[in-house]
């Protein structure tokens, strides 16, 4: 991990003051941003949202008997993600 402070104590401080705060993209719903005191960091869910959906619903989209929710969890991509804003300065770094 790359530190912004000299002390490693001084990020950890850092970081115990940090709270994410999380919004729902108004124009594309399975995209979520999460804002907090470096940035904000965008997470795609659509990689995992539609089997995780059918599996509750027991859709299918071949109409094969739908997976269990268990079984669709643990077969799901994991969730895309982005730092799409970095609010310390290279001089910062």
């Amino acid at each position: 991990m790359t530190y912004l402070f000299d002390d490693p104590a001084d990020e950890e401080q850092l970081l115990e003051r940090n709270t994410p705060t999380m919004e729902v993209d108004p124009t594309v719903p399975d995209t979520v941003f999460v804002y907090h005191n470096r940035g904000v960091h965008a997470l795609y869910l659509s990689t995992w949202m539609e089997p995780v959906l059918n599996a509750i619903t027991h859709k299918a989209a071949d109409r094969r008997p739908s997976p269990t929710l268990k079984e669709a969890i643990q077969r799901a991509p994991r969730t895309s993600l982005d730092w799409v804003i970095d609010t310390y300065s290279k001089e910062e770094k």
